[in-house]
C-alpha cells in the first residue's frame, strides 16, 4: 500500500530556518491498544529519533511486503529516505507508528501515514505492518487511528490510496472499514481506495 507522495526531496544548499513542522496537539496524539493475544501496542506520531527503528522495520519486511508497500523492489533504504520518512512536516502530513515492548526494548511493528493533497481536505494514505504481526489487528488499529488523527488535526474529509489488486489483506481491511474500492483508471493492476471521514 503506498501513497504516490512518498518521495525524497533533495537537501537545499545554504542555511534554512529550522522548523518543527508540528501542529499544536499532534505531539500529544497517542493511543494505547491491546491486541487479541494480549500484546500492548502504542500508536503515536513518528519522530526523527525513530530513524534507526524505521530502518530496521523496513529492512526486516519481506520482499512481498516491500513490493506491496512501495509497488516495486526496494533493495536498500537510503539515509535520505529514512530522513524523509521520520522528519515529517506535520502541517501537511501525518505519520503514526505502532510500537511494542520486547525484552530487547521497544520495536516498531507498523506505520501508517498520509499526505494532504494540495488544495483539498483529502489525505493520500499508506500503511504497512511487519510480516510477523500480520493477522493480529495491528493494521486495523493503525488505520483507524490515522483516520481519527486526520479528522482531529487536519479536518480531513476523506482518505484515498492505492493498492495492488492482488493485495488481499489490504483490500480486506479497506472493505472492513467501509472504504470504496474501484479499479484505478491509470493502471489495471491497482485498485483505488476511498473513505469519507
Amino acid at each position: 500500500m503506498r501513497t504516490v507522495r512518498d518521495t525524497v526531496r533533495p537537501r537545499t544548499k545554504g542555511k534554512t530556518k529550522p522548523r518543527s513542522g508540528r501542529k499544536p496537539g499532534i505531539a500529544s496524539f497517542r493511543r494505547y491498544v491491546r491486541l487479541a493475544d494480549g500484546t500492548k501496542v502504542t500508536l503515536r506520531p513518528i519522530r526523527p529519533s525513530d530513524a534507526a527503528a524505521e530502518r530496521a522495520f523496513i529492512e526486516h519486511l519481506s520482499p512481498q511486503s516491500r513490493y506491496q508497500r512501495f509497488f516495486g523492489p526496494m533493495q536498500e533504504v537510503s539515509d535520505a529516505a529514512i530522513a524523509a520518512f521520520t522528519q515529517v512536516d506535520f502541517s501537511r502530513a501525518m505519520a503514526l507508528v505502532a510500537t511494542t515492548k520486547t525484552p530487547d526494548g521497544e520495536i516498531q511493528i507498523g506505520v501508517a501515514r498520509y499526505h494532504i493533497v494540495p488544495g483539498t481536505r483529502c489525505g493520500e494514505f499508506a500503511i504497512v505492518v511487519a510480516d510477523e504481526w500480520h493477522g493480529k489487528g495491528v493494521a486495523r488499529r493503525l488505520l483507524k487511528a490515522l483516520m481519527a488523527a486526520g479528522r482531529k488535526h487536519h479536518r480531513l474529509k476523506a482518505l484515498v490510496g492505492e493498492a495492488l489488486s492482488d493485495n488481499v489483506r489490504m483490500i480486506g481491511l479497506a472493505r472492513a472499514l467501509d472504504f470504496t474500492i474501484d479499479t484505478a483508471p491509470q493502471d489495471a493492476r491497482l485498485v483505488r481506495l476511498r473513505r469519507k471521514l
